[in-house]
């Protein structure tokens, strides 16, 4: 994350209910987000079935499902009963489709960070997330600017 979590909370000061992080990789954030809220408030989602079985026997009672062909991101969801308000995206290109496919779920996050790979794509995600009152709050580039870490906040309720 170029934008840590911790800096997030420390400037932005979210109050985060729940997280849903989509691309979850190994779980490497997974300290900086229980220094915040509890584990089972979170849900990590992720397009690898390696990487899940691997978070899995990292991490005990950890919530993490696969997400692949044929499977809805919101019966995944719905499958926990977690009232999440933070979205956190790490997928590569599909930023648009994993909000599509939220549909009506989106309109409960009030956070949403996510790796982008080029200023074509921030610009198609900050007028996408303004029709859910989501605006651009912090931008970080990575060195040459081939990729960037954005971080979403609701701007009004």
């Amino acid at each position: 994350m170029l934008i840590p979590f911790h800096h997030i909370v420390e400037t932005h000061s979210p109050v985060i209910t729940g997280i849903l992080h989509v691309g979850a990789g190994d779980c490497e954030e997974i300290e900086d987000y229980e220094k915040h809220i509890g584990r089972d408030k979170i849900l990590w989602i992720n397009p690898g079935s390696e990487n899940v079985a691997f978070c899995k026997n990292l991490y005990s009672g950890i919530n993490i499902e696969f997400f692949g062909d044929g499977v809805s991101i919101c019966d995944v969801v719905y499958k926990y009963d977690i009232p999440f308000n933070f979205l956190t995206m790490d997928i590569q290109g599909s930023e648009t489709r994993i909000l599509d496919g939220l549909g009506e779920l989106l309109a409960l996050v009030d956070y949403v960070y996510v790796e982008i790979s080029s200023a074509d794509t921030m610009l198609e995600l900050d007028t996408y997330m303004k029709k859910f009152q989501l605006r651009n709050v912090e931008t970080k580039w990575w060195d040459g600017g081939s990729w960037a870490d954005v971080f979403y906040a609701r701007s009004i309720r």
